[in-house]
């Protein structure tokens, strides 16, 4: 099945923690500049690539966990899709294994 392009305007929030975490936690990471800004993506796997590198090359997540994450919120997107609507989404992944919470 082809991925569906996306508008040029989307807003993707990529959220990795080991538990639910609270509105606070967003607004932090929104202002210490974890935001990817004019992302050509085509698909939300693009997106998520994009997403999990950034989070990597900035020191938030571990080099070894990289692809676990990968493999985690692209099986947590196909499972539930988390798009809000009005080209908006918010993939994100819980496991045991992130030390740290994390965003972009």
């Amino acid at each position: 099945m082809a991925a569906e392009r996306l508008p040029p305007a989307s807003v993707i929030c990529l959220s990795l923690t080991t538990e639910r975490t609270d509105v606070n936690f967003l607004f932090r990471s929104i202002s210490e500049g974890s935001c990817l800004l004019n992302l050509d993506a085509q698909s939300m796997d693009d997106i998520i690539d994009a997403a999990v590198n950034f989070l990597v090359q900035t020191g938030r997540l571990p080099e070894h966990q990289k692809d676990m994450v990968n493999r985690g919120v692209r099986e947590r997107e196909r499972a539930v899709p988390t798009v809000i609507g009005n080209a908006c989404a918010v993939p994100h992944f819980y496991d045991d294994a992130i030390s740290e919470p994390a965003m972009v």
